[in-house]
């Protein structure tokens, strides 16, 4: 990927390159982008699980983090719409890289479960505590599969047609309780499926 990403540059930086070639390329260096960042994330939810992993808290605005998510979301969101409600002043006390695989979790689970075109949500709030909460109106979960959905390798009925490895909500648990927080779901036909992400306030490491 290092290799490939280092030619795909190149080439972009050549001015002999026709529009219709730098056009290409261009394509691929993004799709190199959104692949390396998927491979990144699969090494970390593999050391997560294994529980090798540590805490780094840092004080950062979160709004910033959730402006990168969606970036790198730009060419994922399949005609969906993402409907952020983050305040430009709530900070969190967390991890960034944990805090940003966690999200990017839910954001991926919202896209795959919810019908093309719909509304995802992402909402957050302090009250002491941060509430990250990412909701959509995709089909309900049954409320007997709820209790078993941060599971490891526990996958409902629904998404047995979709593309998955069972593991993403339970390292977003994971994180969750490595932080000190948690995870929780609801779920109705009358307001779609909103999972939620409980941080404390804490003190930043120096």
């Amino acid at each position: 990927l290092t290799s490939m990403k280092a030619a795909s540059s190149d080439l972009l930086a050549s001015r002999s390159a026709s529009p219709r070639d730098r056009e290409l390329v261009e394509i691929i260096d993004e799709d190199l982008d959104r692949f390396q960042s998927l491979v990144t994330d699969a090494v970390q939810m593999l050391r997560i699980d294994a529980g090798d992993f540590a805490v780094h808290l840092e004080r950062y605005p979160l709004a910033s983090l959730v402006a990168s998510i969606m970036h790198k979301f730009a060419g994922r969101l399949d005609g969906h719409f993402v409907l952020q409600r983050v305040p430009d002043a709530m900070t969190v006390d967390a991890d960034r890289e944990l805090l940003g695989l966690a999200l990017r979790q839910l954001l991926d689970n919202a896209l795959k479960y919810s019908p093309a075109t719909s509304t995802i949500e992402i909402e957050a709030r302090s009250n002491g505590a941060v509430e990250i909460a990412v909701r959509n109106s995709g089909s309900t979960i049954p409320e007997a599969e709820q209790g078993r959905l941060f599971e490891r390798f526990y996958r409902g009925a629904q998404a047995r047609h979709i593309p998955g490895t069972g593991m993403g909500l339970a390292i977003v648990d994971q994180i969750a309780r490595a932080h000190g927080g948690t995870l929780s779901l609801l779920s109705s036909p009358e307001l779609g499926t909103t999972f939620t992400l409980l941080l404390p306030r804490g003190k930043p490491s120096s």
